[in-house]
C-alpha cells in the first residue's frame, strides 16, 4: 500500500507539472509545504519519518525541477505580470455588470447568470458567438450566432484513411455565408489532426438549401490504443454577424451509413455539446469574484465562514499530531490557492470536492475513551 500511495504521488506530480499551470504549480507547493511541516514536527516519530520524507522530496523535485526549468514553463512564468492584468481587468469588468439595487448586492445577480450577463453587459471587446434550438413548422434546428468562436459538438467512430460525405440542410441570414465543418481528435479544448471543410448556404438569404460536401479523415484516428483520444464532429459559424441555421446533419460512409445522432435535433441537444475557444466570457475566473457575483455579499460570507471553519479545525487536529487532518489542510487550501485565480465551482463535480474536503476538515474525529488506570475503585 505505501509502495503504491507513493507511485501514485509521484505520477500525480508529474501530471500536474505538464498540465504547465502556474496557479497549480503555487498551489501544489503550499499543499506539500503544510503536510512536511504536520509530517515533521507535529507528529509523533519525525526522527524515523525525517529520511523518508526527504526521499520522497528529492523524488518529487526530481520530477518537477526539469519541467519547471523548461522554456515553455518560462515563458509562461514571464508573462504572469501581463496575464494577472488581463485577469484583473475582467474581474472588474464582471462586478461591474452587477445591478446597483441592493437585493443584487445582497444576494448576488442569480446563480449561472454569468454568461448571459457577459454577452448582453460586458465592456469587453469580444463576445461570445451563441447556439440556441428554434422551430419552424414543428420541426427543430440549430441556430448558431457570430461572435467568439464556439463549436457545437458530437463525439464520432471514424476510421483512418476514409472518405466520408458531409449532408445537411443550411441556411443563412446573408448571402453566400459559410459554415466550418471539422472532425479534431479533442479531449476538452485541444485539438489535434483536425481535417475541415467549408460549405456555403447558399446565395439567397433566408432560404433553406441542401449541401454535400466530401470529407477525408486522412491520418485522423491513426494513433495507437495507449496514446488514442476521441474524435469530435464540430459545427461552427465564421462569420461576423450573420446567423446560420442547421438541420438534417449526415456523415455517412461509402456504404451510406450515418455516423451521427440525432443530426435533425428531433431529440434537442442529445448527443450534442459545446465548447468555445475563450473561456473568460463564461465564467468569472475567480472563486470569491463568481460567489459575490452569484450570490452577492451573503454568498461571499457564507463562503468565508466556510472556509475559515473548515481550516480552523483541520489545523487544530493536524497540531495536535493527526497527519489525516493535516492532509485534509494541504488539500482543502490548495483548491482555495487555486479558487483565487479560476472559478472552479461552476462544474459540479468540483463544487463536490470543495464541500467534501471543507466537511473533511470539519471531522473531529472519534473521542477516546478516558481510561481509568490508575484510579481507584
Amino acid at each position: 500500500i505505501k509502495l503504491g500511495g507513493v507511485t501514485l504521488l509521484l505520477a500525480t506530480t508529474y501530471a500536474l507539472m505538464v498540465t504547465f499551470s502556474r496557479n497549480g504549480y503555487l498551489a501544489f507547493g503550499i499543499a506539500a509545504a503544510i503536510i512536511l511541516f504536520f509530517a515533521l514536527f507535529k507528529s509523533g516519530g519525525w526522527q524515523q519519518r525525517s529520511i523518508r520524507v526527504l526521499a520522497l522530496s528529492v523524488a518529487m523535485l526530481s520530477i518537477s525541477i526539469p519541467v519547471f526549468t523548461g522554456q515553455f514553463v518560462q515563458a509562461r512564468i514571464a508573462s504572469v505580470g501581463k496575464d494577472y492584468a488581463v485577469r484583473h481587468a475582467h474581474w472588474e469588468d464582471g462586478l461591474n455588470m452587477r445591478t446597483t439595487d441592493s437585493l443584487t448586492t445582497l444576494f448576488g445577480m442569480g446563480l449561472g447568470s454569468y454568461p448571459k450577463s457577459h454577452y448582453l453587459l460586458s465592456r469587453e471587446s469580444s463576445h461570445a458567438g451563441t447556439y440556441q434550438l428554434k422551430s419552424e413548422a414543428g420541426n427543430l434546428f440549430l441556430r448558431l450566432g457570430a461572435g467568439d468562436p464556439i463549436y457545437v459538438e458530437q463525439i464520432v467512430s471514424i476510421e483512418p484513411n476514409q472518405n466520408y460525405v458531409l449532408k445537411l440542410s443550411v441556411r443563412a441570414s446573408t448571402p453566400d455565408e459559410k459554415i466550418t465543418v471539422s472532425l479534431c481528435e479533442k479531449w476538452l479544448l485541444t485539438s489535434f489532426k483536425c481535417v475541415r471543410t467549408t460549405v456555403t448556404a447558399g446565395n439567397q438569404a433566408g432560404a433553406w438549401s441542401s449541401v454535400e460536401a466530401p470529407l477525408a479523415t486522412a491520418t485522423l484516428g491513426d494513433t495507437p490504443w495507449f496514446a488514442s483520444r476521441q474524435v469530435k464532429f464540430a459545427l461552427h459559424n465564421p462569420a461576423d454577424k450573420s446567423l446560420i441555421d442547421i438541420s438534417n446533419v449526415r456523415l455517412e460512409t461509402e456504404q451510406g451509413a450515418n455516423l451521427l445522432l440525432n443530426g435533425d435535433f428531433s431529440k434537442e441537444l442529445d448527443h450534442w455539446f459545446f465548447s468555445a475557444d475563450n473561456h473568460l466570457q463564461w465564467h468569472a475566473k475567480s472563486l470569491p469574484v463568481a460567489v459575490l457575483f452569484d450570490q452577492g455579499w451573503f454568498g461571499l460570507i457564507a463562503l468565508c465562514i466556510f472556509s475559515i471553519l473548515a481550516i480552523k479545525r483541520a489545523a487544530g487536529r493536524a497540531w495536535r499530531g493527526d497527519l489525516h487532518a493535516a492532509a485534509a489542510l494541504a488539500a482543502f487550501s490548495g483548491f482555495l490557492v487555486v479558487g483565487l485565480f479560476d472559478t472552479l465551482i461552476d462544474a459540479p463535480r468540483f463544487l463536490f470536492l470543495f464541500i467534501f474536503l471543507g466537511a473533511f476538515c470539519g471531522y473531529k474525529g472519534r473521542k477516546q475513551k478516558k481510561s481509568n488506570a490508575g484510579t481507584d475503585n
